[in-house]
């Protein structure tokens, strides 16, 4: 009964809470002209304070800021507001467009000759690198932080942080719990509350991961979460109370599991973290197959698939987005060309006219002639083109939706084998006959299901080639010396997939991946200093 009064209030009164915060933040913000430096940093403080908590806000405040200071010429908010808005885009996932604003901060605060405020955007670029598995990147920017800093202890606290999270996600748990413990000296020294909720979170991951030592971990977790509720971070709470849920379910406590779970998607819904949401539905939907609630397990695997397919969607609406507005400036600056063109036109049409009316006259209308012309010609071209870009497009999205989707399709493949581990787990706890045959006949369903699905990598690839035209043809016609598993690679890299996506993909280990990634740059011959991605991304043959 108590908890499932809790799973209402967090449902419930969370978003009221949440909703409260945003109309007093939209008030604010009207009141908020921006039209003095005061005004300009006000708007930036409260973007940097609620990018992980209300993001949609906090870009809104970061926007006007950049705006007015652009106009006012301001560089120092204008670095602020890029930066800003590279977290905002961060929390939606959305990592090109958080490394732009990174990037601009970082060269308007060296134009500026601001050691310290440059190591606060290397360290967010190297942040972003180290989320889409560019190793040698986020390395090279951490240390660049290192070396900026100076006496800034609160940076680099987050720099020591960050450079523990890249270790652990190369699953080097030993330096990322040396550098964690360097990072938790340093924010204790200067009681700085949000760079701790960060690190006693990480720290309680090697604890449980590396020392296999829950009540440690769980004292770590609820330290962290203590202090992000202080910090009205929704964003680090979601991803908490994920952990949270994690650690119940591994010690097979589904009950207390299922309120950590249910506590992470309330958040998430707060911070507009749908990517953070489907993370949390799939390990609750995980942790419900392992207490035996098989249709609640489908539902919230469901929930969580339906989620990503809604953030590719938007990332793709936005970009289309952004090219509409700047095609459409494109053409507001030829209109104003034009325009300028036409008055110098007239200006010497006017001197003209004193010296001679009636070849003016002349000049006048074949000049109006030729331009009617010249303007219904391009009218008509315009219209052929929009319609023909109109139709490429819908046709394009298409074929982009439908690799989504199937490329989705992959990624759950990987969910079957953490089932198999999960049900062997339990096989070995339990030794009673009758629940060990019925655990084997579960494993015997899972692997029938996984032997289904070896058509996969066809059909991925007919997905792919209506999609990216003769990438695999060129590819090999380049480098002949590629096979068909560096051809696949290669391929996952271009739909700008990270290290753990396309692990799950290729049923092969996070360090396999990365071994097979250095090959695939040696045989692509790349320079040190180019990244793999970027020359896949953009390859066209």
């Amino acid at each position: 009964m108590k908890q499932l009064l809790l799973l209402v209030v967090v449902f419930f009164c969370l978003p009221s809470i949440a909703q409260q915060k945003i109309d007093s933040l939209i008030n604010v913000f009207e009141e908020t002209p921006g039209n003095t430096l005061e005004e300009i940093q006000k708007l930036n403080g409260t973007a940097k304070k609620y990018t992980s908590s209300f993001p949609s806000i906090a870009e809104q405040y970061a926007r006007k800021a950049l705006s007015k200071s652009v106009e006012l010429e301001i560089k120092e908010e204008q670095a602020g507001a890029h930066l800003n808005l590279s977290e905002v885009f961060r929390t939606r996932s959305d990592l090109t467009k958080a490394l732009e604003h990174a990037f601009s901060a970082l060269n308007i605060f060296e134009e500026l000759g601001d050691s310290s405020k440059m190591a606060i955007s290397a360290n967010s670029i190297g942040r972003y690198y180290a989320d889409i598995g560019e190793w040698e990147d986020a390395t090279k920017y951490y240390n660049l932080s290192l070396k900026l800093c100076g006496p800034d202890l609160k940076t680099k606290g987050k720099t020591l942080n960050n450079f523990g999270s890249m270790y652990h996600n190369r699953d080097n748990l030993d330096s990322a719990q040396v550098y964690f413990e360097k990072a938790l000296d340093i924010g204790l020294e200067i009681k700085d509350q949000s760079g701790l909720a960060t690190v006693y979170g990480n720290l309680g991951i090697i604890y449980l991961q590396k020392f296999n030592n829950p009540d440690k971990a769980k004292e770590y977790y609820e330290r962290s979460i203590e202090m992000k509720k202080e910090l009205v971070d929704f964003f680090g709470l979601s991803y908490s109370y994920i952990n949270m849920g994690n650690l119940h379910r591994n010690i097979g406590k589904y009950d207390q599991a299922r309120k950590y779970y249910a506590t992470a998607v309330a958040y998430t819904d707060s911070a507009e973290a749908k990517w953070v949401k489907s993370a949390a539905y799939i390990r609750w939907g995980r942790s419900e197959g392992l207490a035996g609630n098989q249709q609640l397990k489908n539902e919230y695997t469901e929930i969580s698939r339906q989620l990503q397919r809604e953030v590719l969607i938007e990332r793709q609406e936005s970009e289309l987005k952004q090219l509409e507005a700047s095609y459409n400036l494109e053409k507001r600056d030829r209109e104003l060309l034009i325009s300028e063109q036409n008055l110098k036109i007239l200006e010497n049409d006017r001197k003209i006219k004193v010296i001679q009316i009636a070849f003016l006259v002349v000049t006048l209308l074949l000049l109006g002639s030729m331009l009617f012309l010249q303007k219904s010609k391009n009218k008509k071209e315009r219209e052929i083109q929009q319609a023909k870009n109109k139709l490429l497009t819908a046709e394009l999205g298409h074929k982009t939706n439908e690799l989504n989707s199937f490329t989705l399709n992959l990624i759950q493949k990987q969910d079957m084998m953490s089932e198999i581990s999960a049900l062997l787990k339990d096989i070995k706890r339990n030794s009673s006959p009758d629940k060990v045959q019925k655990k084997l006949s579960e494993l015997n369903q899972i692997v029938s299901r996984q032997a289904r699905s070896d058509k996969e990598w066809e059909d991925f690839r007919s997905y792919f080639d209506r999609v990216h035209t003769d990438f695999f043809k060129n590819l090999k016609l380049k480098f002949p010396s590629l096979g068909i598993a560096e051809l696949r690679l290669a391929a996952l890299i271009k739909l700008n997939l990270s290290i753990k996506e396309t692990s799950s993909i290729l049923g092969i280990s996070p360090n396999s991946v990365k071994t097979a990634r250095y090959r695939l740059r040696t045989k692509l011959k790349l320079a040190h200093e180019e990244s793999l991605s970027g020359f896949l991304i953009t390859f066209e043959g």
